[in-house]
């Protein structure tokens, strides 16, 4: 899925501002970042909206026989 942030976050690896998208993994309570710098950090539900909540494979592809929600 596709999350945009909504607020300022400061992680461990670095501070992540508003407005950036990330390729992310649904976890309780909010999103796991599956790609890129920000790899493995956690952003709260509170601070992140959902963009696009389409499923895709570690190449960036739709899954085979999956559609679009």
């Amino acid at each position: 899925m596709i999350i945009k942030t909504i607020k300022n976050i400061n992680s461990s690896a670095g501070s992540i501002v508003s407005g950036v998208s990330f390729r992310a993994q649904r976890e309780r309570g909010g999103y796991n970042i599956t790609f890129g710098e920000f790899k493995g950090q956690y952003i709260p539900a509170t601070s992140a909206i959902i963009l696009s909540d389409i499923v895709l494979d570690e190449d960036g592809k739709m899954p085979r026989g999956s559609r679009y929600a």
